[in-house]
Order: C-alpha cells, then sequence, then structure tokens
C-alpha cells in the first residue's frame, strides 16, 4: 500500500509541493504539529505514524503519553516490532490510552506523518524516506504539509482505508474516531503560528547547508590546514549567528 505521503501526492499534486530534508528537522517539524494540539488545549483527532525504532527513549514515551491525554482520541501507527508495543501509554487510570496501530511485517516503509482534525484546527505533516535507482537511501526524507480541510479529509478517508485493510478488528473504533472528528475550518491564528516557526526552522537548516557546502569547498581547494580551519571556525559561527 502507498505511504500517506505518496497518496496524497497523487491526488493533490496542485496543492502539495513536496520539498527535501533532513530526518532531525522533519522530526522537529513534527514536533512544532503536536504542539499546537498540546499548548491551545485542542480536542482533537491526533493521528501519527511514528518511525520504527526497537528502542524508545524516556522522552519518547512521554511524549505518546502527553498527545493520548491531551487528545480527544489519538492514534498512532507503529512497527511490528517498535518498542511502544510493550509500553505502558498512559500514567494514571484516569487517562485517555493512545491507541497502537501495528503496521504489517512486512511493511517497511520508513515513513512519518501527523494529522491533526479539530473544528478550530486542522493539520497534516507527511514525510517518506525515498531510494535512489541504485537502491541506496536518498539523502533527506521528502516532506509535505498543509492546513487545508479537504486535504486532511483526504488523508482521513485514505488512513480509514489502510486500517480496514491492514488492522480489520481495529477499523469500527477507529472509523466512528474520524468520522466525528471531520475537519471544517482551520484557525488563521494557529496556522500563523505554526507556519512561522516552519519558516524559521527551514531557514536555519538552509544556513547550515550553506556552511557544509562552503567547508567541503574550501578542503577541496586548500592544502593548508589552517586556511580549512578558518573557512570551517568562519561559517560555523556564521550558521550559529555568532561572532567566532
Amino acid at each position: 500500500m502507498y505511504s500517506l505521503y505518496n497518496a496524497l501526492l497523487i491526488q493533490h499534486s496542485k496543492q502539495l509541493t513536496s520539498i527535501r530534508c533532513a530526518e532531525q528537522t522533519i522530526a522537529q517539524i513534527h514536533r512544532y504539529f503536536e504542539d499546537v494540539v498540546l499548548e491551545n488545549n485542542l480536542s482533537a483527532l491526533v493521528i501519527e505514524g511514528l518511525p520504527l525504532m526497537p528502542e524508545r527513549s524516556l522522552r519518547d514515551l512521554a511524549r505518546v503519553r502527553e498527545i493520548g491525554r491531551a487528545a480527544q482520541r489519538a492514534f498512532f501507527f507503529v512497527g511490528h516490532t517498535d518498542a511502544l508495543n510493550n509500553l505502558p501509554l498512559r500514567v494514571n487510570e484516569q487517562d485517555r490510552e493512545p491507541i497502537l496501530l501495528r503496521r504489517a511485517p512486512e511493511d517497511t516503509v520508513f515513513e512519518r506523518f501527523v494529522v491533526i482534525a479539530d473544528a478550530r484546527f486542522s493539520a497534516l505533516l507527511a514525510s517518506v524516506r525515498n531510494t535512489e535507482e541504485d537502491g541506496a537511501e536518498s539523502e533527506g526524507d521528502e516532506v509535505i504539509w498543509t492546513f487545508e480541510p479537504d486535504v486532511v479529509y483526504s488523508a482521513l478517508e485514505y488512513l480509514m482505508a489502510r486500517v480496514a485493510a491492514e488492522r480489520p478488528f481495529q477499523a469500527a473504533g477507529f472509523s466512528t474516531a474520524v468520522r466525528t472528528s471531520m475537519p471544517k475550518a482551520t484557525s488563521l491564528q494557529l496556522t500563523v503560528s505554526v507556519t512561522t516557526k516552519l519558516a524559521r526552522l527551514l531557514q536555519e537548516q538552509a544556513g547550515r547547508e550553506i556552511a557544509v557546502n562552503r567547508i567541503a569547498t574550501a578542503i577541496r581547494n586548500s592544502l593548508e590546514l589552517d586556511s580549512i580551519l578558518q573557512t570551517t571556525v568562519n561559517e560555523v559561527g556564521r550558521a550559529l549567528n555568532v561572532q567566532l
């Protein structure tokens, strides 16, 4: 089955533009989307797809618990051998427990996504790791995001079909949660807040990439260690916006 990223690009090619980002940057964007729910008390439906991790940090576990506690309903697509399958997902009995949707063992697609549907806000982030023609993993992951309710609606429809095919015994509960949380609009204030954070983060990434490229050029063009080191110091300082 297609990843959510691929399915949406096929269906909404004119509305979505894919960019390539470092996996670390995408993980940070993912957290920005989660923060909208946590910081604004959104009683939203939250559906996330997490990359497979045989081990999870306490920070990862705490984050999943937070989302489960804050959201109206929270679902997490996880790998068959992901550590979350064996960890307690709530601390107190009164907490809402996030629901795990295990991917099939043969599902090896490296994807990440978060879908938020609420009466006040709708948002979507989806990424996938592609491979080159020679089978090697490409540098960086492809990512899309949007706040358009119709695209979020398409994502929810796709995920319902996916759960029905892969986890039929969980399909009824998942569909009920989705049907009662269909996106109707999106808050301009929340959208601007997230977009501002995204722009700042991507600007920082671009600055780091330029610095790395300049350092690499200096190494190729010079055999003088002092010159290379000075270029490195200058570019790191410029990327961090400090004087060194």
